[in-house]
């Protein structure tokens, strides 16, 4: 279910079939950390809606954790949007969600 009530809604059937790996392999939420806080986001309403982080704040996104950092604290930014990823999965195939490219070789890596 999308974050918005609505059953997943994809335009692009191998797209779903990506995010859907991706959540039978790393679980239906990201943790996305802005500064030095930390919230829980659907990966359906990730790859459906985007998520800025301007948003988070007054989302209805839990939470976890204020002040600590991530587990290995790696990411990934994209050199596209600038969307910076915590997700191993999308450190891993160089993806990302928020613009739905791989970007072999082209990512900066943290």
């Amino acid at each position: 279910m999308c974050a918005r009530g609505k059953p997943p809604h994809y335009n692009d059937p191998h797209i779903r079939a990506l995010v859907e790996k991706m959540i039978e392999l790393e679980g239906e939420e990201i943790k996305v950390r802005v500064g030095r806080r930390t919230w829980l986001a659907p990966r359906h309403f990730i790859a459906l809606h985007g998520l800025r982080a301007a948003d988070l704040p007054d989302s209805d996104f839990v939470e976890v954790n204020a002040e600590g950092p991530l587990a290995d604290g790696e990411s990934i930014t994209c050199p596209s949007c600038g969307m910076t990823s915590f997700n191993s999965t999308d450190r891993q195939m160089k993806y990302c969600g928020h613009c739905h490219k791989y970007h072999e070789g082209e990512t900066n890596e943290h």
